[in-house]
């Protein structure tokens, strides 16, 4: 059982999480931190590619079976899940988090449907996001080529792999301080709740150097595949105008 000061720690970061919303009509923030600048933390070295402030990545955390419209938290893999979109840099840092999906939607959606997506329209940001295929490819947001010529194209589409690799371990991080999301048997909402206080904490465990536990080699193994992968699936080429993405 959880100590009580875990327990009102949580309670305070609920809190906290809460009061940074006010007016949305949600306790789960879409943004918890402004973007970081990932270069200025080591991300152009790691990368090579300039003006680079994060990582964009979705994951799954699977929930209970909820009690209505249990269509919409169902995901492909026939799970039910809340789908997070998240956005880290080279220090595992979670600089922007989505945690308000049901599993049922997809990642493209869930991106041209946050506040961080008006701001990078808008302009606000002046910076790149790197991404894999299940985003599109736009002037702020560098995705792979889907079947990359010999030569720049083959070179670019390594560099972002490479990148990617190295810093994907941050979900695993993420998931190994708290077992918990790895399954959570609550509400999509509380689920939403508790993922965000996890977040928050997982940053000042972060910021503050604390150790994470090691990631086991599943992960690893599973990060390396899906990077992998990625240099063999095929997108379909769509309009700016429309954000929706299909993989085959």
């Amino acid at each position: 059982m959880p100590s009580l000061v875990a327990i009102r720690l949580l309670v305070m970061v609920l809190g906290l999480c809460s009061l940074r919303v006010a007016g949305q009509g949600r306790s789960t923030p879409a943004t918890c931190s402004p973007l970081c600048r990932c270069e200025e933390d080591g991300g152009a070295d790691c990368s090579g590619l300039p003006r680079v402030i994060g990582c964009m990545d979705g994951t799954h955390i699977p929930i209970k079976t909820p009690a209505e419209n249990e269509g919409d938290c169902v995901n492909r893999k026939s799970f039910p899940s809340i789908n997070l979109q998240i956005i880290y840099d080279a220090t595992n840092t979670i600089t922007n988090l989505e945690a308000k999906w049901p599993g049922s939607v997809d990642d493209a959606q869930i991106f041209c449907e946050s506040a961080l997506y008006n701001k990078f329209e808008k302009g606000q940001y002046n910076g790149l996001l790197l991404a894999d295929r299940g985003y599109p490819c736009m002037p702020y947001m560098m995705t792979p080529y889907p079947d990359p010529e010999p030569g720049l194209q083959s070179r670019y589409n390594l560099a972002l792999s490479k990148t990617r690799a190295r810093v994907e371990t941050t979900v695993g991080i993420l998931k190994d301080r708290f077992q918990c999301m790895r399954g959570l048997r609550v509400t999509p909402d509380r689920a939403c709740d508790i993922t965000v206080a996890c977040v928050v904490l997982h940053n000042i465990a972060t910021i503050t150097g604390e150790q994470h536990p090691a990631i086991p080699q599943a992960d690893i193994n599973l990060t390396t595949e899906m990077t992998e992968l990625s240099e063999m699936q095929y997108a379909i080429t769509i309009s700016p105008n429309n954000c929706f993405l299909m993989i085959i």
